[in-house]
């Protein structure tokens, strides 16, 4: 269906959703606003009644109408810089992050540690030292149908 409306499809690199995924940066941010306001609201004239699925539905609706506007969503693909395309929308700060790197010890012999920049799991065990290196398949597929 995208190709045949020319949509191109781009997956974000893994780990960078806070500061390249559109509706994160901007639209979703809004919507969680506008809800706890509408929540606020009910409660106030309600006294804090539970809410039930027919004024769930009517809360829902008023959010999709009223606060999950079009200009929003456009907002987080230019603050992105994925459309229009702005190389420099996005800090290299934000892009290039000190590693780390998070170790799980299963017992005193082995432990596995996984680093954030480079998506590799390390294994190695203590008693011989030999590493063994498990690369993870990329988080995106390829979908070009050649």
């Amino acid at each position: 269906m995208a190709m045949n409306n020319d949509v191109i499809i781009e997956c974000l690199p893994p780990h960078t959703t806070t500061i390249l995924q559109p509706l994160d940066l901007v639209t979703l941010t809004k919507v969680k606003t506008a809800w706890r306001q509408l929540l606020r609201k009910h409660n106030l004239q309600t006294n804090s009644a539970p809410i039930d699925k027919v004024k769930f539905a009517l809360l829902i609706k008023e959010l999709w109408e009223n606060h999950l506007l079009k200009s929003h969503c456009q907002g987080g693909f230019v603050r992105a810089g994925i459309f229009p395309f702005e190389p420099r929308a996005v800090s290299t700060e934000k892009l290039l992050s000190p590693p780390s790197s998070v170790t799980l010890q299963s017992n005193q012999t082995s432990s596995i540690a996984r680093s954030d920049t480079n998506d590799i799991l390390h294994r190695r065990d203590h008693s011989s030292e030999i590493p063994r290196t498990i690369n993870r398949s990329s988080s995106c597929i390829n979908l070009s149908t050649n």
